[in-house]
Order: C-alpha cells, then structure tokens, then sequence
C-alpha cells in the first residue's frame, strides 16, 4: 500500500502513509479501566477507619486504635501517591498495572495489621462488627477490581487472612468456628462474583475492541481508496448501489461536477 503507482503524477499522494490509529488491545483497556475504578477508594479507607476508631474508642486500647489510624492514613496516602505516578503509564498496559496493584494493595495490607491488633483486645461481639466492616471493604472490592482478578484475590486475601486469624486468637469454641465458616464461605462467594463480573467485562470489552478494530480497517481501506482516486490523472468515481457519487477526484469534479453540486453527494443524472 505504500508504493506510488506506476506512472501516477500523484504518486507522493498515494504513497503517503496511512494515518489510522490502531485499536487498543484489551488488556490495556482493563489496565486503564482497573485504575480509573480504584482511584475514588483512596479516602475511603481513611474514612472508614476513622469512624471505626470512633466507634470502638474506650473499648479497645486508645495505642492500638491510634496505630490503627495510622497505619491506613499512611497507607492511603503512599497509595495516592503511587496511584498518581501511574497516571503517566497509560500507554503501556503492564507497567500500568503493577503500579496500580501495588497502589490498592497497600490499604489491604494495613488493614491487616489492624485486624491483628485488635483480635487480642476486642470482645467476641465487638469483633463480629469488626468482620461486617471488612466483609463490607471486601465486597466493594469485588466491583473496583473487576478488571484484575489477580489484584482482588490479593486484596481479600490480605484482608480475610488476618481477620480469620484474628478469629482464631479470639479463642477455640462453636463461636470460632462459626466465623471461620462465614469467613471462608464469604470469601468464596465474593470471589466467585469477582470471577463473574470480570468475564462479563471481558467479553464487552473484546467485542468492543473487535468493533473498534473493524471500524478503524474501514477507515484506512476508504484512506488508500482516497489516495488511489487522487492518484489518477483522468476523471475518476466511484457510484454506489444507489447510483449516487461516493467518491470522485478533483478532475472528475472540476469536469463533471456543477459548480452548484460541489460540496454535496450528487447522483449520476444530476451529472450526465
């Protein structure tokens, strides 16, 4: 497609190269997608954390408590920061997810700490409560990393894992054994959704990219069909079904063409 035609006066016209963009793969459309979703949790886990520490404050240790905020601030922040940084890795898929994963994980794993902390001072009611607000961290990561799996299982790994732990430092009997149940069948079914979402994901975004892809053949193959006209030192068009004029070079409508049609998709007995 690049050579000029034989004989062709125009032939720097029809060589030039075509200007299409490409159709973005998608794994780097889930990589965008996977940081574009997870940037708005940042403040959620200072939030979150704050408003636990509120509830539970006089009931667990004010040191552990105030770690505890400490730990997720910081980690937030650290997570701003890097999440920030990747925004300039958009063209490049894998860099732009280890970032990212390296981002959200970084709350999971303070949260984790915090769980361990607390398993030791928190009552056995008290530390129910304290597993419905992970549930709730985990759940909302089942939409945020939708578009990586590898992160979520991660993620709710780092979370889940201390909290059972914590679980069981809490003391053996039927009520540990109960949570860990609820705790392994949760993390399934979380995962399972998780597993669920992303395949339906998966699936738009690859007919997207095949539509995208087709769109963008179509585009240079009407480009080079332009050049190929404008090539040809003759007057030249081409009719559709329809018998209007789809394309034409300059020579066929500086002689052809009324001055009064120019500009517009004339038919062939507007011209003969």
């Amino acid at each position: 497609m690049g050579d000029a035609l034989p004989g062709s006066p125009h032939g720097d016209v029809a060589s030039a190269t075509l200007t299409a963009p490409e159709a973005t793969p998608v794994g780097l459309h889930l990589a965008r997608l996977f940081h574009d979703e997870t940037r708005s949790s940042t403040f959620g886990h200072v939030f979150v954390v704050v408003v636990l520490a509120i509830f539970l404050w006089g009931l667990a240790a004010d040191e552990t408590l105030l770690t505890g905020i400490s730990l997720v601030t910081a980690a937030a922040a650290a997570r701003y920061i890097v999440h920030r940084s990747a925004r300039t890795l958009r063209d490049s898929a894998d860099l732009l997810l280890r970032r990212t994963r390296v981002a959200t994980l970084l709350p999971a794993a303070a949260w984790g700490a915090v769980s361990l902390m607390l398993a030791a001072t928190l009552p056995d009611v008290l530390w129910s409560r304290y597993l419905l607000v992970m549930a709730g961290i985990v759940a909302a990561a089942t939409a945020t990393h939708v578009a990586d799996r590898p992160s979520y299982h991660l993620f709710s790994l780092l979370i889940l894992g201390p909290a059972a732990f914590g679980t069981i430092l809490q003391g053996y009997g039927r009520n540990t054994f109960f949570d860990l149940l609820v705790i392994l069948a949760f993390g399934a079914m979380m995962a399972w959704l998780n597993e669920r979402a992303h395949q339906q994901l998966l699936g738009q975004l690859s007919t997207a990219s095949r539509l995208e892809a087709a769109t963008l053949a179509s585009i240079r193959e009407k480009e080079f069909l332009d050049r190929v006209l404008a090539s040809i030192p003759d007057a030249m068009s081409l009719v559709d079904p329809s018998d209007s004029i789809a394309r034409m070079n300059d020579e066929f409508q500086a002689l052809v063409v009324p001055n009064s049609l120019h500009g517009s998709t004339p038919r062939l007995e507007d011209v003969s």
